[in-house]
C-alpha cells in the first residue's frame, strides 16, 4: 500500500509538471480568478505589465509541507519560498511562496495555483 501511494504520488507531480510545462495556447481551463487579487488583465503576452513594462510579483500560502511545495512547483518552477508572513499573512503551519509573471504561461500557471483548494487568494507583492 505504501509503495503504490509512493508511486502515485510521484506520478501524479510528473504529470502535473509535464503539463504545466506543455507550449499550448489553449486558455479553455477553468480559472477562479476571483482568488487573484491584481488585475492580471493588464499584463501583456509576456507577462509585463501594460504601463510599467515589469513583471508583477505575486505571492500566496500553502500548507508548510512537502506534497503542497511539489505541486506548486510542478506548475512553475520558478517560485521561491520565503521566511515571512508576506501581504498574505501566512499563518502557523503556512508557507509564503513568491512568484511572478515573467513568462508567456503566467495566465495559465495564475490560474493553476488559484485553482488549488489551499491557495486562498493570490496577492500582488509589493516590495518595501
Amino acid at each position: 500500500m505504501g509503495r503504490w501511494l509512493v508511486s502515485s504520488l510521484t506520478f501524479t507531480v510528473i504529470l502535473l509538471y509535464i503539463t504545466s510545462c506543455s507550449p499550448t495556447k489553449d486558455v479553455s481551463y477553468e480559472c477562479q480568478s476571483s482568488k487573484i487579487k491584481f488585475d492580471f488583465n493588464l499584463l501583456e503576452e509576456n507577462g509585463y505589465h501594460s504601463k510599467t513594462h515589469q513583471p508583477i510579483d505575486y505571492e500566496f500560502c500553502i500548507p508548510d509541507n512537502e506534497i503542497a511545495w511539489k505541486e506548486v512547483l510542478a506548475i512553475n518552477p520558478q517560485l521561491k519560498k520565503a521566511n515571512s508572513k508576506g501581504r498574505s499573512n501566512c499563518g502557523i503551519n503556512k508557507l509564503l511562496v513568491i512568484g511572478n509573471t515573467d513568462n508567456k504561461a503566467f495566465k495559465r500557471m495564475l490560474c493553476k495555483i488559484a485553482n488549488l483548494d489551499y491557495v486562498k487568494e493570490v496577492n500582488q507583492t509589493h516590495w518595501e
